[in-house]
């Protein structure tokens, strides 16, 4: 899933941010294993820790995911080309990190 980064500009808070997240969550088998990628918007860096903290929390509860860290690298030089969304280099990285969080859970 990589969802969330509209939800950080449109949502207000922990509980909205949850809400939403959650909607989602209920469409996914609670078996289903799941990888997630945060957020990075770096006009709004403070809601985007937030929604990455919720994030982290609610796939803890629900357990059987994994949370892949974009957000550590989104703000390096080159990755975003707007401040939200990749750049040609920036997919790569994206890609990267993506697969990374899907081979945790082949084995």
């Amino acid at each position: 899933v990589a969802l969330g980064t509209n939800d950080v500009a449109h949502l207000n808070g922990v509980e909205a941010y949850a809400t939403a997240i959650d909607t989602l969550l209920d469409a996914v088998p609670d078996d289903a294993p799941l990888v997630w990628i945060d957020v990075y918007v770096d006009t709004a860096e403070e809601a985007s820790a937030t929604f990455n903290r919720v994030l982290r929390d609610r796939l803890g509860q629900r357990g059987g995911a994994t949370v892949v860290d974009w957000a550590s690298v989104a703000d390096d030089d080159g990755v975003l080309y707007d401040g939200v969304h990749p750049s040609e280099d920036g997919n790569l990285v994206f890609a990267d990190r993506a697969a990374d969080g899907v081979a945790a859970w082949l084995g």
